[in-house]
């Protein structure tokens, strides 16, 4: 109804959560809108009788039974908006996205009664939405999740399930990456979000200091410093006893913690239980190596100026993650041509295992009245190949197989900004093998403690791990159950 869009604002700031318009994305894309009647037959499988406002039965359907529930698939030419378009989301990027992708025209991310943001700080995003959502007053159409609470949302009854929007489950499997599925699925594997990029992460790291320090830059040497933890321990004494602890292999121990804690079997909640996993406790016997050595700046990820200069200044090796961070965080590469804007060139090589950090979906809530153009958005921007291989050209890994699979060959997807190197060289193979199995819906709320009991106990604050432990199962007491 267009009654919740004017709700909206009046809403948000009686939560005092700071809705602010979005700003369109500087970004200017080159990439053809899709065709949105080519791109509407593209669903795999229909429901003749199925209404614009009916959700798709939640039986199973006569496809085989797969990894993924399949429900009955709306017919899209029976999809209809009876209301106008409300997204949701904590940052610009998402608006910018569709601006740049979407066939319609009904969408401007500059007004905030088609776009609102709330900034995410201290999780307000979150619980805006949480909020938004419980009540149903002013509720988006569209809303954008993260990694660390999408399960939050898809173990909810929030989501309209993708069949409800006529795509069914072989148009998603058969073109994305799988964990990027397992993620957006409810309790009973329903699919319920779609993603538009694939996460998998390296190590980006300064050419200028590898060469002083470690006596090669190219992708290849560099790599064989960080082949395992034990040669990053190394690589990082080397660079601080070389350079009179003026520059550190990374700037904050948290830089380590993703790739370090990826290798665990366990999450932090199995059978409604916290799980510390043994994984976790070699994390902290490595962060308090760190911190003891003085290996890193013992920085505050993303806050401190160690941390956020450290590109520009020349005194950071490397930094850990997956191309949104080189591109939004570190700004390594600057707008859609991967023209540098640091001093020095970067490069990028694989961890030492294998990671991914992180991810964006997009969801429809169920109180959706702009069903047709909810539909259209994730077609054009998370299924149309052709703006698939745009946005992977722009510097962010795709969540399309084919694609980035053709992408890690082809010369054309360099970055100027590294080098002239193609990132996706590196982290395709990475890509394949990712799964979310661990993954549970208390992850961002668990994780938070844990970071803060972990900080006390590599600075002496916090005795023991046991007393890390204790401290976390107290504080998350109330959180799991």
């Amino acid at each position: 109804m267009k009654t919740k869009k004017i709700v909206a604002l009046v809403l948000s700031m009686a939560m005092v959560l700071g809705v602010v318009a979005a700003c369109n994305k500087t970004t200017e894309s080159t990439a053809a809108s899709t065709d949105a009647s080519a791109a509407t037959s593209a669903s795999a499988a229909t429901s003749a009788d199925a209404s614009a406002d009916t959700s798709a039965s939640e039986t199973e359907s006569q496809a085989p039974a797969g990894k993924y529930k399949q429900l009955d698939v709306v017919d899209p030419s029976t999809l209809t908006d009876a209301g106008d378009l409300l997204v949701w989301s904590w940052n610009e990027e998402i608006g910018g996205l569709i601006k740049n992708y979407y066939s319609g025209s009904n969408f401007d991310p500059a007004n905030s009664a088609s776009y609102n943001t709330v900034k995410n700080d201290g999780g307000a995003y979150k619980t805006a939405l949480s909020q938004v959502l419980a009540s149903g007053e002013g509720a988006p159409d569209i809303y954008g999740v993260e990694a660390d609470y999408i399960k939050a949302f898809m173990d909810s009854d929030h989501a309209l399930a993708l069949s409800d929007l006529g795509i069914s489950n072989d148009e998603l499997t058969s073109a994305q990456y799988d964990y990027t599925l397992q993620l957006a699925t409810d309790d009973s594997a329903v699919i319920r979000g779609i993603s538009w990029q694939c996460n998998p992460a390296a190590v980006f790291y300064n050419r200028v200091l590898a060469k002083q320090y470690l006596g090669v830059d190219d992708p290849a040497g560099v790599g064989e410093h960080f082949s395992s933890w034990d040669k990053f321990i190394e690589t990082a004494k080397t660079v601080d006893s070389a350079s009179g602890g003026k520059v550190k292999a990374v700037a904050a121990i948290a830089d380590v913690e993703r790739p370090y804690l990826n290798t665990r079997t366990q999450g932090w909640v199995v059978d409604g239980n916290l799980t510390i996993d043994p994984q976790v406790e070699a994390y902290l016997d490595f962060g308090k190596q760190l911190y003891s050595e003085n290996l890193t700046f013992n920085a505050a990820q993303w806050s401190d100026a160690a941390w956020t200069d450290g590109v520009a200044n020349s005194t950071v090796l490397s930094y850990f993650g997956p191309m949104w961070l080189g591109h939004f965080s570190l700004k390594i590469w600057d707008d859609a041509n991967g023209n540098k804007a640091t001093k020095d060139d970067w490069g990028i090589c694989a961890a030492p295992n294998p990671y991914y950090w992180g991810g964006s979906w997009l969801v429809a809530s169920k109180y959706c009245d702009a069903k047709k153009s909810a539909a259209q958005i994730m077609r054009d921007v998370c299924l149309n190949e052709a703006n698939l291989t745009q946005i992977a050209k722009n510097g962010d890994f795709a969540n399309n197989k084919v694609v980035m699979n053709n992408a890690a060959k082809d010369a054309s997807f360099q970055i100027l900004g590294l080098g002239n190197q193609n990132p996706y060289e590196v982290l395709a193979p990475v890509a394949d093998g990712i799964t979310a199995d661990i993954i549970t819906a208390y992850d961002q709320d668990v994780q938070q403690q844990f970071d803060n009991f972990a900080t006390g106990y590599f600075d002496g604050t916090t005795a023991t791990k046991a007393d890390v432990e204790a401290a976390l199962k107290a504080a998350v007491a109330d959180i799991i159950k």
